[in-house]
């Protein structure tokens, strides 16, 4: 029954009122990088980084980032995936980098945002993909 109300809830919030916003903080995440010695595993995290996802009336959304060294980035987003037991997801693809965010929702909870990066490091070129989480007002 949660799962009904849960996207009946979405689907009024994301196409009957025009535009949702979620401010997502407290992002930390892991990096793992491939180079010619093996996979290299360490913390990172975007200090000082907030995330504004603005989700359209049609269910694509804007990503706009606040603080750290990217602050003032802006990027477009494309809603691949909402399911019914709390989660929608979005891409963005850049010739540098593809980038997949998903909200959570869960019961009585704050939302979730995760980002997952994967690209090509710089000057190397070596494969590496990021994973982070934050929460969400």
């Amino acid at each position: 029954m949660f799962k009904y109300l849960l996207l009946i809830f979405l689907f009024i919030s994301f196409s009957s009122y025009g535009e949702s916003v979620f401010r997502c903080k407290n992002i930390k995440g892991v990096d793992l990088l491939y180079t010619k010695n093996g996979e290299e595993f360490s913390k990172d995290a975007y200090s000082g980084l907030t995330l504004n996802l603005t989700v359209h009336d049609n269910n694509d959304a804007t990503m706009n980032w606040e603080g750290g060294f990217n602050s003032g980035f802006k990027e477009d987003l494309i809603g691949t995936n909402a399911r019914e037991d709390g989660w929608i997801t979005w891409i963005s693809s850049w010739p540098q980098v593809t980038r997949m965010y998903t909200l959570f929702f869960q019961s009585n909870k704050k939302a979730q945002l995760s980002m997952i990066e994967s690209q090509t490091q710089s000057f190397t070129n070596y494969p590496q993909v990021r994973s982070f989480f934050g929460s969400c007002n």
